[in-house]
C-alpha cells in the first residue's frame, strides 16, 4: 500500500514541496512511512519538525549543529531520506528546526515533511496560542486523527490537554465524542483549522483502523462530509488504506 497519496495527491510533487503533518495518532510513524516510501521516488526526502518531537534511532537524526553553511548534500550522500532536528532535549525528546532554517533546507530537497504540533502519542487535542501555525510557504496539510478515540470522553486518557479541551469546546467530563462532533474539531476554524492558512490544500487521514475498524470508517466520513476534502482511513502498521467516497 503506498501512503505517499496522502502527500503528494497528483502523484508529480511541486519543486522543493514541504508537507505538514497535523494532529495526533500517528504522525511520527506516517512520517517515517512516508519518508521510505518517497525516498524511493525522489533523491532528498528531508524528515523535521518546527516542534518538540520524539527521539527515536531510525532514520538517524542529524542535529542542525552538524551542518555546516545549511549544505545538506553531503548528508544526502549517506541518508535518505535524512532526518535532521534541533537539539537533544533528553533521552526521549528532540527540539525542533526554526521556521526560518526549515525554509532554508526546504529549498535544497525535493519533498520536505514536517512535524507542526505534538499531541504526546494522544489521537485528539486542542491547540494553543503556543502551538505553531503551519508556514504559508507549505504545499499541502496532512491532518492525522486516531480512531481510538471515538466513543470516549475527556478523562479516559486519550485527550491530549483535557481540561483545556473542555473549556474550549464547552464540553462536561461525561461528554461523548462523536464522529460529528471530532469531525467539527479537526475541520473547523475554531479547531485545527486555526493552524493553517486558509489557502494550503489539507487531507484528513483517520489512524488505527486495524483495531477500530467501525469507528474509523464512522470517523472518516464524518470528517468528509464536513470538509468535503480527501478523506482517508487506514493502519501505518498494518498498510491499511481506504478513501471515503
Amino acid at each position: 500500500m503506498d501512503f505517499s497519496i496522502l502527500a503528494i495527491p497528483d502523484h508529480e510533487p511541486a519543486p522543493n514541496s514541504c508537507i505538514a503533518l497535523l494532529g495526533g495518532g500517528g504522525k511520527t510513524g506516517l512520517q517515517q512511512r512516508l519518508g521510505r516510501e518517497l525516498a524511493s521516488k525522489h533523491d532528498r526526502v528531508l524528515l523535521t519538525s518546527i516542534t518538540k518531537s520524539a527521539f527515536h534511532s531510525e532514520p538517524r537524526i542529524i542535529c542542525k549543529a552538524e551542518i555546516v553553511d545549511d549544505d545538506l548534500s553531503p548528508w544526502f550522500a549517506r541518508h535518505n531520506p535524512l532526518c535532521v532536528m534541533g537539539t537533544r532535549l533528553n533521552a526521549y525528546k528532540m527540539d525542533g528546526i526554526e521556521v526560518a532554517e526549515l525554509e532554508r533546507f526546504k529549498n535544497k530537497t525535493d519533498i520536505t515533511i514536517v512535524e507542526c504540533d505534538g499531541a504526546r502519542n494522544l489521537p485528539l487535542k486542542v491547540h494553543t496560542e503556543y502551538d505553531p501555525v503551519v508556514p504559508d510557504f507549505f504545499n499541502q496539510v496532512i491532518i492525522i486523527i486516531g480512531a481510538d478515540v471515538v466513543g470516549t470522553t475527556l478523562f479516559d486518557g486519550l485527550i491530549h490537554r483535557p481540561e483545556l479541551f473542555a473549556t474550549h469546546w464547552g464540553i462536561a467530563d461525561d461528554f461523548v465524542l462523536t464522529p460529528e462532533f471530532i469531525a467539527e474539531v479537526v475541520t473547523s476554524q475554531k479547531g485545527y483549522s486555526s493552524k493553517i492558512p486558509a489557502s494550503l490544500p489539507r487531507t484528513y487521514f483517520v489512524n488505527k483502523t486495524d483495531a477500530h475498524p467501525g469507528q474509523a470508517d464512522a470517523l472518516a466520513r464524518a470528517i468528509f462530509a464536513a470538509s468535503g476534502q480527501p478523506t482517508w482511513y487506514g493502519s501505518v502498521q498494518k498498510d491499511i488504506l481506504t478513501r471515503v467516497t
